[in-house]
């Protein structure tokens, strides 16, 4: 499998992950403002936020690695090279 191809189905992974923790986010936020929008108790929708959190930077940091050498590559979602080996990461055209 091409490097490029890799980084695609790494990126893809990434993307769902913040789908699932951004919602959760948003729950524990609505929550703290006030907007109980599932009537659950605070310490639940801290625990549940927490969790999803928690679990998402242990995935992210598993997952969002160069193929190559498995260096982390960091905050961009979308790298042109990698930070540690320098090999390319993205086709021509992505």
């Amino acid at each position: 499998m091409s490097i490029q191809r890799e980084i695609q189905k790494r990126r893809w992974r990434q993307l769902l992950l913040l789908a699932i923790v951004l919602p959760a986010l948003t729950l524990f936020v609505s929550h703290e403002l006030g907007l109980h929008v599932f009537h659950l108790p605070k310490a639940g929708v801290f625990s549940l936020a927490f969790l999803f959190v928690c679990g998402g930077a242990i995935l992210t940091a598993s997952n969002w690695r160069c193929p190559v050498c498995r260096t982390y590559l960091g905050g961009s979602i979308n790298p042109e090279r990698c930070r540690g080996c320098g090999r390319r990461l993205r086709g021509v055209g992505d």
